[in-house]
């Protein structure tokens, strides 16, 4: 299976009356629900995730790989 997965508005809440709340590595937050949403779909079918987000080009696969564990979520397969 193949997620094709967007940051801002699908993970990160677009509330545009409240500004983002930011984890230690400067990333924002993922909301609660969205990490539980998604780990649940990766830990059942082992999905790979394709970025389509505009930022996928600030950061290397790697980091993508550390934002995602620090918030909770194994995804060994990011692209």
């Amino acid at each position: 299976m193949l997620i094709l997965l967007d940051i801002d508005g699908v993970m990160v809440p677009a509330n545009s009356w409240k500004k983002p709340e930011f984890h230690d590595d400067g990333f924002p937050m993922f909301s609660v629900q969205s990490i539980r949403a998604l780990q649940k779909i990766i830990s059942e079918t082992h999905a790979t995730i394709l970025l389509t987000t505009s930022h996928k080009w600030v950061y290397s696969l790697q980091k993508w790989r550390d934002i995602f564990k620090s918030r909770g979520i194994t995804a060994s397969k990011i692209t």
